[in-house]
């Protein structure tokens, strides 16, 4: 990813059935690449409004439910590496332009 806004909170897929407006995904893997000292922190908002703040250390691993943990991505003053991949649910068929669009 390239230094820049970041992104809002969000749930990719809110139930990870592919169907409707719902793009399917169901678990989130993410590692961060580099070291970005000036932001881009990755958050995870739990209920009853409390935080898991985590700085974008290199190696830092994340395995998550897309469909329902709320993340955000914070703004970066850096460029900002990191490697996303997506297991999709069932009966759920993924082309390209579904994430072109992110």
């Amino acid at each position: 990813h390239a230094y820049g806004p970041g992104y809002g909170a969000n749930v990719n897929g809110p139930d990870g059935d592919g169907c409707g407006s719902d793009d399917g995904r169901l678990l989130t893997v993410l590692i961060h690449l580099n070291d970005a000292l000036r932001g881009g922190r990755f958050v995870f908002h739990e209920k009853y409004g409390s935080i898991v703040d985590v700085p974008p250390a290199a190696g830092t691993l994340f395995l998550f439910r897309s469909d329902t943990v709320i993340h955000e991505v914070c703004p970066s003053l850096v460029r900002r590496r990191a490697m996303t991949a997506w297991y999709m649910g069932s009966g759920t068929v993924a082309d390209s332009d579904t994430f072109a669009r992110e």
